[in-house]
């Protein structure tokens, strides 16, 4: 089917015209996937050789398979990067790939501080049941205010420190969930022309994927930053 976007009588531009400095056939763009495959192909094999060393000297499974997962994203910005300068005029879902991932390796980073303090999830519980939680940062601590302060209300802080972790154990993963469903909304919605991440109008998918995706990403850092503080 055909896109209806508004800019869709502009076309991406390549420079094809020779640089001025070398020979006819080396073009603008030739010159920026060269530079791109020779970073990518360096970034990825610094990262492919710690990936490996953590995968021949695995002594602490529960926390090593989350290194990894952090780890890969290195090869998956640089590839999707140099894939997105190669087929420029499919970069849309390369971008989509590579922010997918990004939410993957938050909530992997995130499950990784969890096994720092025990190797499973009944362990993590038990600890944080024990543990006294503490009151959510700014700016919930001023709304808590409106809503009947920090022991009352609907914001008030967890008597429970379990309570605390599952609120913020979910706060953090609902991030991937969407991030996915959103991945493949935009994905569908860029292959119908719907999606025109170049128009900021509430007629094409991008703004509403936008804004679902920031307040996904919103959320999920600030539950991270009550862990992590």
């Amino acid at each position: 089917m055909a896109g209806s976007c508004g800019n869709d009588h502009l076309k991406v531009l390549v420079l094809k015209e020779p640089l001025p400095f070398s020979d006819e056939d080396v073009t603008f763009r030739l010159l920026s996937l060269d530079v791109c495959c020779t970073l990518a192909s360096l970034a990825v094999g610094l990262s492919v050789f710690h990936i490996m060393q953590h995968a021949l000297h695995c002594l602490r499974s529960w926390e090593q398979k989350h290194i990894i997962r952090i780890l890969a994203v290195i090869p998956v910005y640089a590839w999707t990067t140099f894939f997105s300068y190669l087929f420029f005029g499919g970069a849309v879902y390369w971008e989509l790939i590579r922010e997918c991932y990004a939410a993957y390796a938050t909530v992997s980073f995130f499950t990784l501080m969890c096994h720092y303090i025990a190797p499973n999830l009944h362990e993590q519980k038990n600890y944080f049941r024990s543990a006294e939680p503490k009151n959510w940062g700014w700016p919930l601590n001023w709304v808590q205010k409106l809503s009947g302060g920090e022991h009352k209300g609907w914001l008030r802080k967890p008597r429970c420190g379990v309570t605390w972790f599952n609120i913020n154990y979910i706060g953090i993963f609902q991030y991937v969930v969407l991030r996915t469903i959103v991945t493949i909304i935009s994905g569908v919605t860029q292959l119908f022309g719907r999606l025109c991440k170049e128009e900021h109008n509430p007629r094409y998918a991008s703004t509403w994927t936008a804004i679902f995706d920031a307040v996904s990403i919103l959320v999920a850092m600030y539950c991270m930053h009550q862990v992590y503080d």
